[in-house]
């Protein structure tokens, strides 16, 4: 029954994050693009994951695309 809940934080068994960030200080335009392409990438796996073990319930971080209200992040994501 509880599998069928799914589950509004991160996953601690598999090396998946949808939310990796960094500091405003190492705030980097390169850093910046890295980073939301990974939190980007790291979704179609989570789903994977949880659909391999009957999961029908996630929630993705708000913080996926790092910075993106600030005017540190020029990025075109």
């Amino acid at each position: 029954m509880l599998a069928r809940l799914g589950f509004v934080a991160s996953m601690l068994t598999e090396d998946l994050s949808t939310s990796r960030t960094c500091r405003l200080c190492n705030a980097t335009p390169e850093r910046l693009r890295d980073l939301t392409a990974g939190n980007l990438t790291a979704p179609a796996r989570v789903l994977a994951f949880l659909e391999a073990h009957r999961i029908r319930l996630c929630r993705i971080s708000s913080n996926v695309i790092p910075y993106a209200s600030h005017r540190i992040n020029t990025t075109r994501w």
